[in-house]
């Protein structure tokens, strides 16, 4: 039910009624089910345009919304500290007789905005009790989306156990005979759980199917993280031209509106293929709508975000599995694909999985770099001249 039920006296009473929602349950109003991304220029000029319309009906609450919307395009052109100022002052004109939504809306986007930041204790609190009050104020019709964001950050942090449980769940739309706006959110996350998963066939008709619906409803902002997931599944079925194609049609969008935070939020994955976008692009035989000094920031953007997010986190944020932590080591000791899979009684494709997952939480692109990152980070040590890999913590190396 996407509907916010107001209290309205009159003579007869007390009357129940039930009014339009202005973000239809999406967790952010910038993508919510108007669109925003021509915001990206003249935002306060096409703000002030839109107070006159739905402002006006909306009344103190628009402020709010207002916020929201600048938090978000800040959010997406990667310029976290005004993302963040104008979340807060979102969060502020929560109060009062405001609908449900836009206050799920002010607390989602906050705590985007300090995920981005790489404050993920005061992240996690706010989501916490954001479902809380979803579920003090009975909003059930906020959890699906909640749960998606919830996932999404959990396969980003390379937990492909969530991944697994969202597939199965079927609460993401991959069952769905007919893919619909008001599930985009959670199609995004399926999309990602397929491609953690390792079902890169899935993920690519998947998301192919998705982007026939973000296009149909003129979608800028949704067609380029779907081009995004696409590019990232296509390499990995060993589809270079077809990820290469892919990747290039996002960063044409991207460019239109100086989005970058979409790029960052996959550097991992990104990094390198940024890199060789940018080495094509500064070719004097290329033909294309790619402007070097965007492609050359991304690129020098996401390298950098990749490094970041290793050297800035110690082993205990790092999250790793116990299983994830058993693969690594067997994998630095020099052991094939097979001989793991006879120790461990795991498929190859599952312990792939795990691999990639520990991989991206590493920063790491290899075996070798892995174990480099590993044994810097205190998660093993390597013995010098047994070539064998012992597991430790952070807390035992001190010892």
């Amino acid at each position: 039910m996407n509907l916010v039920d107001y209290i309205l006296a009159d003579d007869l009473g007390e009357t129940v009624v039930q009014t339009a929602s202005l973000s239809q349950s999406f967790p952010f109003f910038h993508r919510s089910c108007r669109n925003h991304s021509e915001y990206a220029e003249d935002m306060g000029l096409k703000l002030s345009a839109e107070y006159k319309t739905s402002g006006m009906i909306v009344g103190r609450g628009f402020e709010a919304v207002e916020n929201c919307v600048r938090a978000g395009i800040f959010y997406e052109k990667g310029m976290l500290d005004k993302a963040y100022y104008h979340a807060v002052r979102a969060v502020s004109e929560v109060y009062g007789e405001i609908p449900p939504e836009t206050e799920f809306c002010a607390y989602m986007m906050l705590a985007s905005a300090l995920y981005a930041r790489n404050s993920r204790g005061a992240a996690d609190e706010i989501v916490a009790g954001i479902h809380r009050v979803i579920i003090e104020k009975g909003c059930n019709y906020l959890l699906p989306n909640l749960e998606a964001f919830v996932v999404r950050r959990r396969i980003c942090e390379g937990d492909v156990d969530a991944a697994y449980g969202w597939l199965q769940d079927g609460t993401g739309g991959t069952v769905d005979d007919a893919l619909v706006l008001c599930k985009i959110y959670q199609y995004f996350t399926s999309a990602r759980a397929y491609i953690a998963t390792g079902a890169n066939d899935a993920a690519i008709t998947f998301v192919q199917r998705l982007i026939i619906l973000c296009e149909s409803y003129n979608r800028p902002l949704d067609t380029m993280d779907a081009l995004i997931l696409l590019s990232i599944a296509l390499r990995r079925k060993r589809r270079a031209k077809n990820a290469d194609e892919a990747l290039a049609k996002a960063v044409e969008i991207a460019q239109k509106y100086g989005f970058v935070q979409s790029f960052l939020s996959e550097s991992a994955e990104l990094a390198s293929e940024l890199g060789r976008l940018f080495h094509r692009v500064m070719q004097p035989q290329f033909k294309g709508l790619l402007d070097v000094a965007f492609v050359k920031y991304l690129y020098l953007a996401a390298a950098r975000q990749s490094r970041h997010e290793v050297s800035a986190t110690g082993f205990d944020e790092l999250n790793l599995s116990e299983r994830q932590l058993e693969l690594i080591r067997l994998l630095v000791d020099g052991r094939s694909y097979k001989e793991i899979s006879d120790e461990t009684n795991l498929k190859i494709s599952t312990i792939k999985t795990y691999l990639r997952a520990a991989y991206k939480k590493l920063g790491a692109v290899n075996r070798r770099e892995a174990a480099a990152k590993a044994e810097a980070l205190g998660i093993i040590n390597i013995k010098s001249g047994g070539g064998d890999a012992n597991i430790c913590t952070e807390k035992e190396k001190h010892r």
